[in-house]
């Protein structure tokens, strides 16, 4: 997601320049012999942390010029707040919660910063080209209260200010910043992705492997199966041919009265036969159940191979998919 929003907004032209507020703290008016620092913030809720702030320097006209650079989230919703507070004793840590608030004084950025004319206004459109050049700024107190302060030099009370430059500006720096951490999601998405691919890759290969070696052997088994019917078609033809010209020579034996064969060798020869045709039978027999073993072995194997076909046709279902998610 955070890819295709970039790209999005790179086609877009929509990343823009970094909209930034400088802000220059250069004096204030405050109650003689008080050591002050203002604070400065620009932030959807201001007084959250994030401040930035001056040196302490003892009134009653304390000069800072320093000056502060923040971000602009949402230019027509963000305040640029300054306040002053007394300085803590003795060089202690100062600490916004503890030490004392003289005044603040808050103000939108588009209040200053967007310029309407005519010319824009034609178009539709601002300009954002507004500042605030050393101008002093009266302090509200938490009641909304403008502080009053003795004057310098003893005279009467006048109200405690803080003199201010504000300038708003487009920088030079691509917002890439604020889409870093999506393009990281993004990148660990892609690498989990591509390992994920790689399994699968070598999955594929490994079930190509298997399936190679089991069409091999259903090639061998098929093999066996052809020769072993040859061999039966064989066993049949040669015991017909055997038992016709047996049968067909057979001689009529006579037997003596004591029961020996009066010509023993066609008596032998027709045992031999016999013998010769029960052993073809036995052959066949076991050429049979071979046949058998063998039929049912490709028929195994056969339902495995339909397997290993389907697992392939989804693992490149699977691997499309992830390549797709991967480009």
């Amino acid at each position: 997601a955070g890819m295709s929003e970039f790209v999005k907004a790179f086609r877009d032209a929509d990343l823009g320049e970094q909209p930034m507020v400088e802000v220059t703290v250069i004096a204030a008016k405050v109650e003689p012999g008080t050591s002050v620092y203002a604070a400065v913030t620009v932030l959807p809720q201001p007084g959250m942390r994030g401040s930035k702030y001056t040196q302490a320097i003892a009134g009653p006209q304390p000069l800072f010029n320093d000056t502060f650079s923040f971000a602009v989230a949402q230019r027509d919703t963000d305040m640029v707040s300054v306040r002053l507070y007394e300085a803590p004793p003795g060089g202690q840590k100062r600490d916004e919660d503890k030490d004392m608030l003289i005044g603040k004084w808050e103000v939108k950025v588009q209040a200053w910063a967007r310029v309407s004319d005519a010319e824009s206004q034609r178009g539709g459109g601002v300009r954002w080209t507004g500042y605030v050049s050393q101008q002093w700024e009266d302090l509200i107190d938490p009641h909304g209260d403008v502080v009053r302060v003795h004057g310098a030099g003893g005279g009467g009370r006048v109200n405690a200010q803080v003199q201010l430059s504000l300038a708003f500006k487009e920088t030079a720096r691509r917002k890439v910043e604020l889409l870093e951490r999506d393009l990281a999601s993004e990148r660990g998405m892609n690498l989990l992705t591509k390992e994920s691919l790689e399994a699968k890759t070598k999955e594929v290969e490994g079930l190509r492997e298997d399936l190679t070696r089991k069409v091999e052997d259903l090639e061998h088994v098929i093999g066996e199966r052809n020769a072993l019917r040859e061999d039966v078609q064989r066993q049949r033809m040669n015991g017909a041919l055997s038992m016709a010209g047996g049968l067909g020579q057979m001689p009529v034996i006579a037997m003596k009265a004591d029961g020996t064969a009066e010509q023993p060798e066609l008596a032998e020869a027709y045992t031999k036969l016999v013998e010769d045709f029960s052993d073809h039978n036995r052959f066949l027999i076991q050429a049979l159940d071979d046949l058998s073993k063998r039929e049912q072995e490709l028929a195994a194997v056969q339902e495995e191979v339909q397997r290993y076909k389907e697992d392939m046709d989804v693992l490149r279902v699977q691997q499309v998919l992830l390549y797709k998610e991967h480009t």
